[in-house]
């Protein structure tokens, strides 16, 4: 238990609340839990075993044993089975041996202790979650805790596809550049028309699509029938529209009032910002305006600053707050 201290500091500190309400203590994570979670961490590593090693382990003769309870609570004990036979398929273990079973258990427990210390592995354990298949949770919609962020090679666990359309070659302006982006997005219109309806329960609403528009100033001065019904399909298609723009001025639109459809405004540090798009996003003016005025100005990289809706609906505290994306693309 003392090798496995860091790994259970560092747990206890991501799962507990700086402060508790009513005197309530922080959770401490028992032996055995610590034991379960770095035991199936060593298993689901690939990593080759050196069986030669893990058999000269000399084991403590005073140090507590893994008590049984460790592999049947929860049930886990098949699971268990699988995987150790699974990482040591193709060396000859004797499974009835007791004291050689030990070892290789504590053995990949320690593995796994090192291995959710390593960098923002065991941030990602964390975050993993269940996707309910069998049984009454059938049908139900999957939980996703969605991290904002470099994924690297496994982003393809999050985006089935992944399409870009460049306009980057075609005129910015004039009718010619207005005929293609009716063309393009009343052709995303077409394809999100043809989709069933958004998934929802009572905790969760589904989330299919991401259409990401940048430079959406180039798309907004102009009455753009097509994406005011690309907005207004996605609210039942379970459609998710960003627009990017370094031009915010631009969703003031004598057209269609991106403002009040705008469901999440993010405000990065911009070299200008005209006070009346302030004042509508946020509804303020006065002290508040220049509070909020002078700290869009002062974000860093990374840093955004967004509605603070709970704020707005009881008309007390600040109506923005600020925040930082955890990694940045």
């Amino acid at each position: 238990m003392d090798d496995l201290y860091e790994v259970r500091t560092k747990i206890e500190q991501r799962i507990n609340l700086d402060k508790y309400s009513n005197s309530q203590k922080n959770v401490a994570i028992n032996g055995h839990k610590i034991m379960g979670i770095c035991l199936l961490a060593g298993l689901s590593s690939k990593e080759k075993r050196d069986l030669a090693a893990i058999e000269n382990i000399q084991m403590s003769k005073t140090s507590n044993r893994i008590f049984e309870t460790l592999f049947t609570l929860h049930n886990l004990d098949a699971v268990y089975s699988a995987l150790l036979k699974l990482r040591y398929n193709g060396f000859e273990v004797d499974w009835e041996n007791a004291g050689l079973k030990s070892k290789i258990i504590n053995a990949e427990i320690l593995r796994g202790s090192k291995i959710l210390l390593n960098d923002s592995v065991l941030d990602e354990w964390l975050l993993n979650t269940v996707n309910y298949v069998g049984g009454s949770k059938a049908g139900r919609i999957p939980y996703l805790n969605l991290n904002i962020g470099t994924y690297e090679d496994n982003i393809i666990d999050l985006i089935a596809d992944s399409y870009i359309i460049k306009m980057d070659v075609f005129p910015k302006d004039g009718p010619i550049a207005k005929a293609i982006v009716y063309f393009i997005v009343s052709k995303l219109n077409t394809i999100y028309e043809k989709l069933p309806k958004q998934a929802v329960d009572d905790e969760f609403v589904e989330i299919r699509h991401f259409t990401i528009i940048d430079e959406a100033h180039f798309m907004l001065g102009f009455d753009n029938k097509p994406l005011r019904d690309l907005i207004a399909v996605g609210r039942n298609k379970g459609l998710s529209i960003i627009l990017a723009t370094q031009n915010i001025d631009s969703y003031k639109s004598e057209y269609f009032d991106f403002y009040a459809n705008a469901r999440h405004p993010l405000i990065m540090k911009q070299q200008s910002i005209n006070d009346g798009v302030i004042k509508d996003l946020f509804g303020i003016s006065g002290n508040e305006f220049n509070e909020i005025k002078q700290a869009i100005s002062g974000l860093q990289k990374g840093e955004l600053i967004i509605r603070n809706p709970t704020a707005i609906a009881l008309g007390m505290g600040k109506r923005y707050k600020k925040i930082k994306v955890g990694h940045l693309i």
